[in-house]
């Protein structure tokens, strides 16, 4: 269980990092408009895995002179397209202290702040300890400050906080070699592509899940049936649910089913996207 406090911390600790990140650029910075200049296609590779990411390269103008930097996160789809107005947070230091506007850097930090604070909160419910309370309480306070006393000491302080708020900002040289789409017409072909092919794994995704749906259900006792028929017309009923979770093949359909339901809603959506 000590593991999920370790784990925890670590969530917070970046949590509060990547706010104080975000926070700072929000506050000291100016609000510029820039423009998606390319499209960056890259990989990632983790655990044996290799996911492929498509982030914006960014275009704006700092004291007369234009500049491209690359977005500090990717998406798995083209949420972007070529020459699309967008804003930019600057600030006065110099061209590279840049960051595109955008809801994401608020909500990494957020959600590693939930989870480090759940992940704490769980431990120590189930561990009702004062002095470890007291002494996580210590840690947590003052080893960052120990920690900044010792950063300081060594005169590393600007070079760190450089470091946490500089962009790479890119030029021809930087972007040799790298699969990047600057033309729409080839942008458009990578996006319908991609399209076509996850419409066709989430078509097969969402036939494998219902036609397991089907086997699971039929398979359900009928008095778990009964109650979820019942259901329709008495909702105050939901909370008699514990007794029928012995029923694994009920509790194995209610899964399908929303998985199910998420997979033909994200057809809905990419049919409707086409449009």
């Amino acid at each position: 269980m000590f593991i999920v406090l370790a784990v925890s911390s670590v969530f917070l600790v970046f949590g509060l990092l990547l706010g104080l990140n975000y926070f700072y650029f929000t506050s000291n910075a100016k609000t510029l408009p820039g423009r998606v200049h390319a499209i960056e296609r890259y990989h990632s590779r983790t655990n044996r895995r290799t996911s492929t990411y498509y982030r914006p390269l960014i275009e704006y103008a700092f004291k007369g002179k234009n500049y491209i930097f690359p977005s500090s996160f990717g998406t798995g789809d083209i949420g972007w397209s070529i020459g699309q107005r967008v804003q930019v947070y600057s600030l006065d230091t110099g061209p590279e202290y840049v960051r595109l506007k955008s809801k994401v850097h608020f909500l990494f930090p957020l959600i590693f702040l939930i989870v480090g604070l759940a992940g704490s909160s769980y431990y120590f419910f189930n561990h009702h300890s004062t002095f470890i309370l007291s002494l996580y309480a210590a840690v947590m306070i003052l080893a960052p400050i120990a920690f900044y006393q010792f950063l300081k000491s060594k005169n590393l302080i600007d070079k760190i906080i450089e470091g946490f708020l500089k962009n790479k900002i890119e030029d021809a040289e930087t972007m040799k070699g790298r699969e990047i789409y600057f033309e729409k017409a080839l942008l458009n072909q990578l996006t319908q592509k991609n399209q076509k092919v996850a419409f066709i794994i989430t078509l097969v995704l969402a036939i494998g899940s219902s036609t397991a749906l089907h086997f699971s259900w039929g398979k359900a006792s009928n008095r778990s049936k009964e109650f979820i028929y019942g259901l329709s017309s008495e909702w105050a009923r939901l909370e008699e649910i514990k007794s029928y979770m012995n029923d694994k093949n009920l509790v194995l359909s209610m899964v399908l089913g929303f998985f199910t339901a998420m997979f033909i809603y994200s057809l809905i959506f990419q049919v409707l996207k086409k449009k």
